[in-house]
């Protein structure tokens, strides 16, 4: 895990054009992609209910209808399924990452096949990585980290559009 340091600097590389053909404006593009979509997300729950951002996102799932749900499931089952392929097996971590709890609750889901749970597990964990994100827990200059970004707003876009597709 890098240090906060290098974690800052990696932002910071983030913002300058890029010197390796363009890499540092696709992982820049990778985690606005998330940040935007993830906007819409927290602006649709705000739309749909109320409460916290965790709540809200429950309630978006609780509330809706089956075949929003459905169309959801639809859009983002193949990057849910990858992005669950991306949880840490490491036991000493999983006392250090809060992600775990989260990413147990996907399993489970994932073994049900639920639509409906998964959606909900899945916005679970969408939300760690969220607060991750925003706490400084996630870096661009960390492989793992970038591919849970890329399932993430993927994820994040579907659910937006799918969502937004059903507004009166």
């Amino acid at each position: 895990m890098a240090n906060k340091r290098e974690i800052a600097n990696a932002w910071i590389a983030l913002m300058k054009p890029g010197t390796r053909a363009g890499q540092n404006e696709k992982l820049l593009k990778l985690y606005t992609d998330f940040l935007y979509s993830w906007l819409a997300l927290i602006f649709l729950g705000k739309y749909k209910t109320v409460g916290d951002e965790r709540t809200m996102l429950k309630n978006l799932v609780v509330n809706a209808p089956e075949p929003l749900i459905s169309k959801i499931y639809t859009a983002t089952s193949h990057n849910i399924s990858e992005i669950a392929k991306l949880r840490v097996k490491n036991e000493d971590l999983r006392r250090v990452n809060i992600c775990f709890e989260e990413a147990d609750k996907l399993d489970v889901a994932l073994s049900g096949a639920n639509p409906r749970q998964i959606i909900e597990a899945t916005l679970g964990l969408l939300y760690v990585v969220r607060c991750n994100l925003f706490h400084a827990d996630k870096s661009p200059s960390d492989t793992r980290d970038t591919d849970i970004m890329f399932y993430a707003s993927k994820i994040t876009a579907n659910i937006s559009e799918t969502m937004v597709k059903e507004l009166p």
